[in-house]
């Protein structure tokens, strides 16, 4: 109940969500509403709130046992696949308006990936799991104002990490 008083007029919405199967990482993605203008601190308060309000659905579904454990940790995995790619993509947009992108020789971004490994490579989270990731670029290339990619990806990979990891006043999610 303490976790419905926090949704404030909006908890009938929100005590209704156990009633859905894993919504998918798209649907996810659109719960975090976070826009393109947003800053850090509203991308990851967007991310903790999405985070919340699934585990949320997930552990109620799961307690009322209407979820089967592979949907219970599949619904977790997935949760941390949307948190992951928001993070991603919505943090090298705000770091690129800051510093400009990495991109290569012929003006494309330079590829970035997020490797999950441990349980969620396998698929396979639960409630207590945290999340171990590997980030990788394809190539360091110098950039405007005398930066490099290999800067440009190290912020991204510590901001990723601090807006899905950190502990805040919205709590944690990963």
């Amino acid at each position: 109940t303490r976790h419905l008083v926090g949704y404030g007029a909006r908890w009938p919405f929100a005590a209704a969500l156990y009633r859905e199967r894993n919504p998918g990482i798209e649907r996810l993605i659109e719960r975090t509403g976070i826009t393109e203008g947003d800053d850090f601190d509203a991308i990851a308060r967007g991310l903790r709130r999405m985070a919340r309000s699934e585990m949320y659905r997930i552990g109620a579904r799961d307690l009322l046992g209407l979820a089967t454990l592979d949907e219970t940790l599949d619904g977790i995995t997935s949760l941390a696949e949307a948190a992951l790619r928001v993070a991603t993509d919505r943090l090298r947009v705000l770091h690129a308006r800051e510093t400009g992108d990495a991109v290569d020789d012929s003006g494309r971004p330079i590829p970035f990936v997020v490797l999950g490994l441990g349980k969620l490579g396998g698929q396979d989270l639960n409630y207590s799991s945290d999340i171990d990731v590997a980030y990788y670029y394809a190539h360091d290339a110098p950039m405007a104002g005398g930066h490099t990619a290999r800067e440009f990806f190290s912020r991204l990979a510590k901001e990723i990490s601090r807006a899905i990891g950190d502990t805040t006043a919205d709590g944690h999610e990963f």
